[in-house]
């Protein structure tokens, strides 16, 4: 695990923001109760890469950044469906020189989704100038196999709107201030987490015209989780909407 970092510029800085306390929970994965006799009922290995001139989907992500270009590759997971999202995890290979061993897999994620794909950022483009920023082999697992219908035990659909004005909760750090919603969730315990996925309707400013939901990142407290909906940055002292719209929980079991 990753606790800090460190950089050389005239002399060594370092950084560590990562200490602290955690919690691991393990699970049996999907919605069964009982245990399977494989970690992954079924796997996807894929390949990512790519350039600016051959992406499955080019995407303007955000309204404050119209200079900045998102390209993605385009995987096929059949009966994967965004209104009963099976429980999934996903790694990346590691491509670090040394350090780490023979061969070791980092945890990761998937872009976005819609019926039927999933997709995975490998790069970018700032003001014309192309960046590599996950090309590599992925691996997608599935801990039960994929069904037609219910992949998940509970959903809770929900919708998240804000400003600066009215937040559940806000909170200055650093040089930023950031505002949160509170959401009811019954049961959620911070010491027994379900297995659960937060996932948001994205809202692409352009290059995009399907309906895809992108991952959704939350806090936890006894009984509610908390979302980021906005914050304001001093470094320009701007307010940037980064979480309204609509969202769908997963729980799994």
């Amino acid at each position: 695990m990753q606790y800090g970092s460190g950089w050389y510029y005239t002399d060594w800085a370092y950084s560590f923001n990562d200490t602290g306390d955690y919690r691991l929970f393990t699970y049996y994965g999907g919605k069964s109760a009982k245990k399977t006799k494989r970690q992954c009922a079924q796997i996807f290995d894929v390949s990512v890469s790519g350039d600016a001139s051959d992406a499955d989907a080019s995407i303007v992500p955000y309204s404050y950044n119209t200079g900045m270009v998102n390209y993605y590759r385009k995987i096929p997971v059949k009966k994967l469906r965004t209104t009963s999202l099976p429980d999934y995890r996903v790694y990346k290979k590691d491509t670090f020189g040394s350090g780490l061993g023979a061969e070791s897999w980092a945890s990761s994620g998937i872009s976005f989704f819609s019926n039927d794909y999933a997709w995975i950022t490998y790069g970018y483009s700032a003001d014309g100038q192309y960046h590599d920023l996950a090309e590599g082999t992925y691996r997608i697992c599935f801990p039960e196999k994929v069904s037609k219908s219910r992949n998940h035990v509970k959903r809770y659909i929900f919708s998240v709107s804000g400003d600066e004005e009215n937040a559940d909760i806000s909170i200055n750090y650093s040089s930023t201030k950031y505002y949160y919603r509170k959401v009811l969730v019954p049961g959620l315990k911070t010491d027994n987490i379900p297995n659960m996925r937060l996932v948001k309707k994205a809202n692409f400013v352009s290059g995009f015209s399907e309906e895809a939901w992108t991952g959704g990142s939350y806090h936890v407290e006894n009984g509610f989780i908390y979302i980021l909906y906005g914050y304001r940055t001093s470094f320009n002292n701007t307010y940037y909407d980064v979480g309204t719209g609509n969202y769908r929980l997963f729980i799994y079991k």
